[in-house]
């Protein structure tokens, strides 16, 4: 006997060095994964600064798994078999060994939520150096988002716990009250302040206009941007007045942007009757384009469409490139006094319907 309890000291001996040295090999080892990745994700960070964030969140997320799988190793691969922690542990351990697929559903909720608050944090981040927002309601936007995704996960972890505990009923309940209380609350929202956020973040990601754009915007509202916000835009209008358009109201109607290509085509209707010649009508219609000022001449030149032959009168549309989108009301203005300019020298009418018929009237009496 006395023998026997010498070997089986001698080999809780061993077991014990060998668990230790494989504790110890596991800490070395995950210190020195965790240097290697941290210096990796620093030298792609510093080849490519447009991506910056993006590495700090990947090497985040790496070490996060590289310390959970560490500790996994060595509390229920070293320490449990040896019962070297306190029995609490030991139970702690031997429910997560026979809930091995509720632990590793709950690890994936854990990780899924930090990479969440990861995402947020950098996308605030670089809407507030964007420099086009109000910093402190970037901040308290982006705090309501964590402690949105804080409540997301710790339901769902409470629903996983207490299914594990063979509490379905309730869990099942938790979250149907957690759902009903989201979606009235973002029912409420949706026509308010966070529509207006989520609106301009969509406008942030499609980037439609830029500060200065002569634009029309929320079903009519034209002028140049002068202010652009995550909930609102703010133009000045021809008549300089200035109009705020909530983002909501921009993204639901018809968005204009005259600034966004070097050249904008500025087209009036003009309606001349069937006895003035074709040729004649064009010549005149064009002569008054390249009289207006702000017109563009040379490989742009104006030009004409026939629109319509109506019943007293052909409508002609004038046509002519300008390269000021922001003076396209003044251009207008001289391109209808030239038009009316250039006709009148020729002795050539401009009709309408109620022209021709008050004509009519007269050679009648």
């Amino acid at each position: 006997m006395g023998a026997e309890s010498k070997l089986l000291n001698a080999v809780d001996q061993s077991a014990f060095l060998a668990s230790m040295g494989i504790a110890f090999g596991v800490v070395v080892a995950t210190y020195l994964i965790s240097r290697l990745t941290r210096r990796y994700f620093e030298k792609k960070a510093a080849d490519d600064r447009t991506r910056e964030a993006f590495y700090g969140m990947a090497y985040g997320l790496v070490r996060l798994l590289l310390y959970a799988v560490a500790i996994v190793i060595v509390l229920f691969f070293v320490l449990v078999p040896l019962r070297l922690i306190p029995e609490p542990l030991e139970l702690l351990s031997e429910f997560i060994r026979s809930q091995m697929n509720v632990v590793v559903l709950a690890m994936a909720v854990i990780v899924l939520g930090w990479i969440a608050l990861r995402f947020v944090g950098v996308v605030f981040e670089g809407i507030k150096t964007s420099g086009k927002v109000n910093v402190r309601m970037v901040d308290l936007m982006g705090a309501t988002t964590s402690l949105l995704i804080y409540s997301v996960v710790g339901i769902i972890l409470t629903q996983i716990l207490l299914s594990a505990l063979g509490m379905r009923e309730i869990a099942g309940s938790v979250v149907t009250l957690f759902a009903a209380f989201i979606g009235i609350a973002v029912s409420f929202a949706a026509t308010g302040s966070l529509g207006n956020f989520l609106a301009g973040m969509l406008l942030m990601s499609w980037q439609p206009f830029k500060l200065g754009d002569r634009i029309e915007v929320g079903g009519g509202v034209y002028g140049d941007l002068i202010e652009y916000t995550l909930t609102h835009v703010k133009v000045r209008t021809i008549k300089d007045e200035v109009v705020i358009v909530p983002n909501l109201q921009v993204i639901s109607n018809k968005l204009v942007n005259f600034s966004s290509l070097p050249l904008v085509i500025l087209h009036t209707n003009v309606t001349i009757g069937y006895d003035v010649n074709r040729g004649v009508a064009e010549e005149a219609l064009l002569e008054a384009a390249n009289e207006t000022w702000g017109v563009v001449k040379g490989n742009n030149k104006p030009f004409i469409l026939v629109r319509s032959l109506d019943q007293h009168f052909v409508t002609y549309e004038l046509n002519a490139y300008t390269d000021q989108p922001n003076k396209m009301v003044e251009i207008y203005s001289e391109l209808h006094k030239h038009v009316l300019d250039s006709c009148g020298r020729r002795g050539i009418e401009i009709v309408s319907p109620l022209r021709v018929r008050f004509s009519d009237h007269k050679e009648l009496t």
